[in-house]
């Protein structure tokens, strides 16, 4: 869609396309798990947003999507989202509700109302270079705040999100991040 826009991601399973979209700060590969136990019923499709450019909005990953969808030839398309990917899925819907069939969201909503603090580190966030791996307490910080929804008894699914989650661009999570505190903006105005 954008000439700085590359969509990196995978397609896997048979059946009816459904794309699969990752919560906030999430890639294509968190979904893989999913992708893997609907392998017999449909085609799960995902992808990482790795160049999110500045200003980004939900209708632009939205677009995004749509993108996704025109490039594979899918004239019509299930979706599943949580959080973050949630929030896009239903911004797709509302921009092409002819092409997208059956939707699941997880927690798709804009109720939650970021700290100054949140806003102000997404904002310094937005332009940096680094891997979320390589800041301070980041692993502290997904462990309380994640951990508690992984089955105690696979440790390895632990492991693979904090590995998977250590390799995203700061820059994109800042810019997810301010997609949805502009979009809960606009929803309140």
């Amino acid at each position: 869609r954008h000439p700085d826009q590359h969509l990196q991601g995978w397609r896997f399973g048979t059946g009816p396309a459904c794309l699969l979209l990752p919560p906030l700060g999430g890639s294509a590969d968190l979904m893989m798990l999913l992708a893997w136990l609907l392998r017999g019923e449909v085609t799960c499709i995902s992808w990482d947003w790795t160049s999110v450019r500045s200003g980004a909005t939900l209708a632009d990953f939205a677009g995004d999507a749509l993108a996704v969808a025109d490039h594979l030839e899918l004239d019509d398309f299930h979706m599943a989202g949580s959080q973050f990917g949630g929030l896009v899925a239903l911004q797709t819907l509302a921009a092409s509700p002819d092409r997208v069939g059956q939707v699941v969201v997880q927690d798709g909503s804009l109720t939650r109302q970021f700290s100054w603090a949140e806003q102000g580190l997404a904002w310094t966030a937005a332009c940096s270079g680094r891997k979320l791996r390589d800041w301070p307490f980041r692993e502290q910080v997904q462990t309380l705040n994640h951990q508690r929804c992984f089955p105690p008894l696979d440790p390895d699914r632990w492991a693979c999100f904090l590995e998977a989650t250590g390799e995203l661009a700061v820059r994109v999570l800042a810019r997810q991040a301010i997609a949805v505190q502009r979009a809960r903006g606009a929803e309140l105005a």
